[in-house]
């Protein structure tokens, strides 16, 4: 891994790290290719998810019902069960 030598401080709060243009450009590209790698890793997913085994496309709708329940305690089971195979019968 290449070594980031700069010449600001180390041992400042995130808020006055981000004062610096070039911490708020490194933050920026850093974002940028994890946003890359997500949208890269997601259509690979969705283009073959043809040929993922039903049994995972299952347990994946088990799992999106157990985070909205988590995530979305407002939202009544039916409706997160309804979500979840929904996105697993239209292949999402």
């Amino acid at each position: 891994m290449r070594a980031f030598l700069s010449h600001l401080p180390y041992d400042v709060t995130p808020e006055q790290a981000l004062q610096h243009e070039a911490v708020r450009d490194r933050v920026k590209h850093s974002m940028q290719c994890l946003q890359d790698t997500t949208d890269y890793f997601l259509l690979a997913i969705l283009q073959s998810v043809d040929k993922i085994p039903y049994v995972l496309l299952l347990c994946f709708g088990l799992t999106v019902a157990v985070f909205c329940t988590l995530s979305f305690s407002f939202i009544c089971l039916e409706t997160k069960i309804g979500l979840s195979y929904t996105l697993v019968s239209a292949g999402c």
